[in-house]
């Protein structure tokens, strides 16, 4: 059973780990692959347009048995070596990444009334200057809660 992602949920995070696994999984669609090495599983990650991780391999087809994909709820940093996960939540230059989703207007819209709304929780007010200061954190949480239309 899938665990659901409420609006409240998504504003209380202050995981920047967790802030990042729902911009890849919901945000960018970013599929999770865990692969069995010797001692360990490490985690690796396929964008929308990219082949599977094992594909990369000349003898894949072998290898394919080494990989599942793995429910992003199930990503441990404590158990797992993560590799190739976005700061998307603490470095404004990947958070444009993210904003570069919403280009189409009635989308733009509702992102940016949904960071509008954070400021105004968090604030108490919201001018233009405060949403171009908005933080990272807020405009990751922006965006998730655009797509689950929250």
């Amino acid at each position: 059973m899938q665990n659901q992602l409420t609006m409240e949920k998504i504003l209380s995070e202050n995981s920047s780990t967790q802030l990042n696994g729902w911009v890849q999984e919901h945000v960018l669609g970013w599929i999770a692959w865990a692969e069995q090495r010797k001692d360990y599983i490490s985690i690796t990650f396929q964008k929308p347009g990219e082949r599977e991780p094992y594909r990369i391999y000349k003898d894949w087809e072998s290898m394919k048995e080494r990989y599942t994909v793995i429910p992003y709820s199930q990503i441990d940093i404590y158990q797992h070596a993560v590799y190739g996960d976005g700061e998307f939540s603490t470095n404004i230059a990947a958070t444009w990444q993210v904003e570069e989703r919403f280009h189409e207007p009635r989308l733009r819209a509702r992102y940016t009334n949904q960071l509008k709304k954070i400021m105004l929780s968090s604030k108490g007010e919201c001018d233009t200057y405060d949403m171009i200061h908005a933080s990272p954190a807020d405009r990751c949480k922006a965006a998730i809660m655009t797509v689950l239309n929250l």
